[in-house]
Parts: C-alpha cells; sequence; structure tokens
C-alpha cells in the first residue's frame, strides 16, 4: 500500500459528510427559490387592497359559503338606527350577488369626506 502525506488529514466519514452538507445547501437553496416565486416582494404599487399572500391558495379549502341575509343582519346592526345618514353596497365581482343600502341617496361632501379617509387608508397600507 502506498502512502500519501495527505491521506492523515482525511476523515473516513469525509464523503458522508460532504453529501450531507451537500444536500443542506441544495434544501436550502430550493426552498428560498420556492418561497421568492410563491412570495414575491411587494412592488412599489401602494393600494388599500391587499396583496395576494403565499397562503390564499388554502383560503377556498377553509371557507364556509356565506349567507347574504346575515351581512345584511350585520350591516344594519352596525348602522344601527342611522341609516338614512348612510348608504352602503356590497357587490361581488366573481357573483351576481349585491346589497344596496340608500344607494339612490345623494350625500352633499360625500367625495370631499373621501379623501381625508383615502389618505389615511394609503398611509396606513404603507406602514
Amino acid at each position: 500500500m502506498i502512502y500519501h502525506p495527505r491521506d492523515r488529514f482525511r476523515c473516513k466519514n469525509s464523503g458522508i459528510i460532504q453529501g450531507k452538507l451537500l444536500f443542506f445547501l441544495l434544501a436550502i437553496g430550493i426552498l428560498s427559490l420556492l418561497f421568492y416565486f410563491l412570495y414575491k416582494p411587494s412592488t412599489s404599487v401602494v393600494s388599500p387592497i391587499p396583496q395576494k399572500d403565499m397562503f390564499s391558495f388554502l383560503l377556498p379549502i377553509f371557507s364556509r359559503k356565506k349567507n347574504p341575509d346575515e351581512l345584511k343582519k350585520k350591516i344594519i346592526e352596525a348602522i344601527g338606527t342611522t341609516i338614512p345618514e348612510y348608504s352602503v353596497m356590497v357587490k361581488d365581482l366573481k357573483n351576481d350577488f349585491s346589497i344596496d343600502m340608500n344607494a339612490n341617496t345623494i350625500f352633499t361632501g360625500a367625495s370631499v369626506n373621501k379623501l381625508p379617509i383615502l389618505g389615511t387608508l394609503y398611509y396606513l397600507a404603507q406602514k
């Protein structure tokens, strides 16, 4: 048997250790790529509508069908006795479902009131 000077520094299990290290680095690389493609960094667009998160595909599995009458009752409970002062409209763009209360009532100053509300929403969305 020929003795080589570098053999004394070589560990018997170096192949196993190198294999485990390669597997670990490969797993981290695959997970980071998967995370990047599923959850892309947010863009510079500021919107009050939330971006889709990486678990949004699970939402239809765990959600139950909503009852429109229950939604209308909750809106009336929230508004209470001040119904003539508010106008509420809910429209589902995926279905033909819509609820409106005082939808045809014209309120003075409604557009002026929207500006600080939208400004606050955009400000909070940036935080």
